[in-house]
């Protein structure tokens, strides 16, 4: 049953590991303001985990929809902040 989530969990993993890397480069750079990108990413897993539960597919797509958000909105972030610097 596990066995069928096994790969969309790998791209939540590596969108994760994306978003990490990103948040790390804006760090490095200076644009230190990243953080409050996640901090809502992660109040907004938690509310929507909190919400929506009733299956471990269920929590791993809400996982991927965050993250892929978070995902758009650092690169975007970086971007910006790279280009009027």
């Amino acid at each position: 049953m596990a066995a069928e989530n096994f790969g969309f969990f790998g791209v939540f993993l590596s969108l994760f590991s994306f978003v990490n890397l990103m948040v790390n480069i804006c760090l490095a750079a200076g644009y230190t303001r990243v953080w409050l990108a996640a901090l809502l990413a992660a109040g907004a897993q938690l509310i929507f985990i909190s919400l929506f539960h009733s299956s471990i597919f269920e929590v791993i797509l809400i996982n991927v929809c965050v993250v892929a958000g978070l995902s758009l909105i650092v690169t975007g972030y970086y971007a910006y902040a790279n280009k009027n610097s």
